[in-house]
C-alpha cells in the first residue's frame, strides 16, 4: 500500500500584504507632509507656486491624500491631481519643478529615518501621479478625443 497524505487543516492562505499607511501609521505620514512642506517653501524656485495657498488646508488635503493612496481607511474626495495643480501649471509648474518636490520628498522621508523600502513604496506612489500634476496625460487624452 502507498502512503497517503491526509490532513485536516486548510492549506495556509497566502500572506495579506500590509499597506504602507498600517506600516507606517496616519502619525508618521502626517509628520512628513509637514516636514516636507517646510523643505518646499525653504526652496526659493517651489516657493512662490505656494505664495497665495492656505498651507494648513494644503496639508490637511495632502495628509488625506496620502492615508488614502497608500491604503489606508480615508476616503479621499478632494479635487482630482490635475485639476489641483492646475493654478501651478498656469504660473508655470513644469517637470523641473516637480523633481525639485520629489527632491523634497526623499529629503524629508530620509531625515525621518525611513527604511528604505518604504521610501521607495512612498517615491513609487508619487510617481504614479507625476503625469497628472504636469498636465501631460490629460493633455493627450484630449487631443486623442480631437481625432
Amino acid at each position: 500500500m502507498g502512503c497517503v497524505f491526509t490532513s485536516s487543516e486548510s492549506e495556509p492562505e497566502p500572506a495579506m500584504k500590509i499597506s504602507l499607511y498600517d506600516q507606517l501609521g496616519a502619525d508618521a505620514i502626517n509628520t512628513v507632509v509637514d516636514l516636507f512642506y517646510v523643505k518646499v517653501l525653504e526652496n526659493e524656485k517651489l516657493s512662490p507656486f505656494f505664495a497665495k495657498i492656505e498651507m494648513s488646508i494644503l496639508k490637511n488635503h495632502q495628509k488625506r491624500f496620502l492615508h488614502h493612496v497608500l491604503g489606508g481607511p480615508n476616503e479621499y474626495t478632494g479635487r482630482t491631481i490635475f485639476k489641483a495643480h492646475a493654478g501651478a501649471r498656469a504660473n508655470g509648474l513644469k517637470e523641473e519643478h516637480f523633481n525639485l518636490v520629489a527632491g523634497c520628498l526623499v529629503e524629508t522621508l530620509k531625515e525621518l529615518k525611513l527604511e528604505k523600502e518604504h521610501i521607495d513604496g512612498i517615491v513609487e506612489t508619487v510617481l504614479k501621479v507625476k503625469n497628472h500634476v504636469l498636465g501631460i496625460k490629460e493633455v493627450f487624452l484630449d487631443r486623442m478625443d480631437e481625432l
